[in-house]
């Protein structure tokens, strides 16, 4: 048992070291710069993680994980990752408020998520805490003296309950503390399992585990009104298309998606909209210039509840592993996925299986997690246009899914 204890924290902390040695042997041999950017942001992530790990583990000596329900007034919930991560959540806040039906349940996350939960019925209040390890490309971070500002807020509160999600350096010392039981997430197979795992420790089994969305009456009124009018009717097939991701080892060629929609265009006689952010209007335009049938451009025209809204309307969804996939998941939207470099056990779409398909490529340097890569990103870009036709003609028959031919 005690051998055991010392590898949770032993092993950990040897990587640790090991890549503090590995950056200090590439700044002395006069490596690229770049080189130490990237390591240092290694280690800054792995040492985030062996904290929070640290701080589980003595909350478990501590506390134990034992709690009286009658007695839990207030929860937190700590989330400051991004959009998919906090999709994954969502089974997360369906079951704390079945089991704690009284309590105020109150949400921390980045701004960029703050549209997909604040309508959720679930949660009553929601306090914005972005940080620059998860902020899009542009988004400023809170302040430092916002930040201490908001922990000493929460300090106050004297949560009963906080499941520590996803976090921050701030919070690792706010959880040192606090009054309530802390939490941290553990590992494991797929990301709604990680965030449910708090949950199993206090001995709680959700009910069921499907991801959820909740759309508000303005995002319904606006997809209306852009469909009508973009000429859609009920009566329209609706394919969704998003071209976007985190970074370029996930993007999918422009011409290709066009060469797909334009196939399933014609053979279904589907209306085709390519969503996405401001940053994907460029693609977006792309694919449409290399299309046939002209289709409707919904990206840099919304926010990411009418996106939302507008993409519940659509019979199949077609994009990258991102936080619109998960969307259209929760959505329960049919998804063909375009999968890249990460690795596919973890973050799969989280549905029934005639719901979706994975297209994939297995190269001999799957999985990676590297910005640059030096094979030209092979995993996603030897994918062909016949390669996701052949999937969406199967999922589409299997999910019985009503496309007529045209």
């Amino acid at each position: 048992m005690v051998k055991s204890r010392m590898k949770i924290f032993l092993v950990p902390a040897y990587y640790i070291c090991n890549q503090l040695l590995i950056f200090l042997f590439e700044f002395l041999t006069g490596k690229h710069p770049s080189i130490y950017k990237k390591r240092a942001k290694e280690l800054l992530c792995y040492s985030y993680s062996y904290f929070s790990h640290l701080l589980d583990r003595l909350n478990e000596n501590l506390y134990g994980f034992s709690i009286n329900k009658d007695k839990v007034k207030k929860i937190l919930v700590i989330r400051l990752d991004k959009i998919g991560d906090m999709i994954w959540t969502t089974p997360v806040f369906t079951t704390l408020r079945e089991e704690f039906p009284n309590a105020v349940i109150s949400v921390v996350a980045g701004s960029w998520v703050k549209p997909i939960i604040e309508s959720n019925p679930y949660i009553d209040n929601v306090i914005i805490y972005d940080i620059w390890s998860y902020a899009p490309p542009g988004k400023r971070c809170t302040p430092l003296k916002d930040r201490i500002k908001i922990l000493g807020q929460l300090k106050k509160e004297r949560f009963d309950l906080i499941l520590n999600l996803r976090t921050s350096l701030g919070f690792l010392l706010f959880g040192l503390i606090t009054n309530g039981v802390f939490i941290g997430k553990g590992r494991a197979e797929h990301g709604v399992k990680s965030a449910l795992s708090p949950l199993y420790k206090l001995g709680i089994k959700p009910s069921k585990e499907e991801l959820s969305i909740f759309l508000n009456d303005d995002a319904i009124k606006f997809a209306d009104e852009f469909l009508m009018n973009n000429n859609i009717t009920n009566n329209d097939n609706l394919i969704g298309i998003h071209p976007g991701a985190g970074w370029v080892g996930r993007q999918w060629k422009p011409e290709k998606f066009a060469v797909v929609a334009d196939e399933l265009a014609n053979k279904y006689g589907s209306k085709i909209i390519i969503f996405g952010s401001p940053d994907d209007v460029i693609s977006a335009q792309k694919i449409a210039e290399n299309m046939q049938n002209k289709p409707i451009i919904a990206a840099g025209k919304t926010n990411l509840m009418q996106m939302s809204a507008i993409l519940s309307r659509c019979n199949l969804f077609i994009g990258h592993d991102t936080g619109p996939m998960h969307i259209a998941v929760a959505l329960k939207v049919p998804v063909v996925v375009i999968w890249g470099a990460a690795p596919i056990e973890n973050a799969h779409p989280w549905t029934k299986t005639n719901m979706y398909r994975v297209v994939k490529k297995y190269v001999n340097c799957y999985p990676c997690s590297e910005i640059e890569c030096k094979n030209n990103y092979m995993c996603i870009q030897s994918i062909c246009a016949d390669d996701v036709l052949s999937s969406a003609y199967s999922l589409i028959k299997e999910s019985c899914l009503l496309f007529q031919k045209a």
